[in-house]
């Protein structure tokens, strides 16, 4: 069955964090900068190259659907459109004029390559098709991840896994006997999204951040 959000009791939660920005230092209340090496969606966006006095620079006040425009010690970070469009940016700093894209050599480098030209398609008017950071996350992505943290925060204080089953996965999880419980597909099931949250929290969330 497909896990689905139901309206029962849920396991206590220790709250959560979409680690948008290093989780090593304290997120600051008003300021939203993310690690663009880590985000490999984030285009990067540098200066215009020497002599190509016929590209076209970028200018910032025409981007389409600019809604966040923060400063940090590398650089301007932008978020272009919402949901379908979305896409993050980040521009270099001591520029005068920016018109390139950068492509670090990195591997692996082509889901911010994949992101880059398709900015360069939307800008242009080439595209509507969904932005590649959109379509990997997904509604039903965050609804697994969303059932992998309270999985764990229901373990760490203890609650018992075919309750957490009987929230999580089917009602039905509470009227199964020790007996077949052992065996179930929905323990296996759980055992193994435990592991996969476990993974997440030691540090698998920047592999999730950096896309497929």
């Amino acid at each position: 069955k497909i896990p689905t959000e139901r309206r029962k009791p849920l396991p206590p939660s220790g709250g959560g964090c979409d680690f948008l920005i290093d989780p090593e230092q304290p997120a600051p209340p008003e300021r939203v900068i993310w690690r663009a090496d880590v985000n490999r969606f984030t285009v990067l966006i540098g200066r215009v190259p020497a002599r190509f006095t016929a590209a076209a620079p970028i200018e910032l006040r025409s981007l389409p659907g600019l809604s966040i425009l923060e400063k940090g010690e590398d650089g301007l970070h932008a978020v272009m459109g919402e949901r379908e469009t979305i896409v993050h940016l980040r521009i270099e700093p001591d520029a005068e004029r920016w018109g390139s894209i950068l492509l670090p050599f990195e591997a692996p480098n082509r889901t911010r390559a994949r992101t880059a030209q398709w900015l360069m398609a939307r800008l242009g008017g080439e595209t509507r098709e969904p932005s590649p950071e959109s379509l990997w996350d997904t509604m039903s992505r965050r609804s697994h991840l969303h059932i992998l943290l309270r999985l764990l925060d229901g373990a760490r204080v203890g609650v018992p896994l075919r309750e957490m089953a009987a929230v999580l996965v089917d009602p039905a999880c509470a009227a199964i006997t020790s007996g077949d419980w052992v065996d179930s597909a929905e323990r296996k099931r759980l055992r193994r999204w435990l592991v996969e949250a476990a993974r997440l929290v030691e540090g698998g969330y920047r592999t999730l951040l950096g896309g497929p």
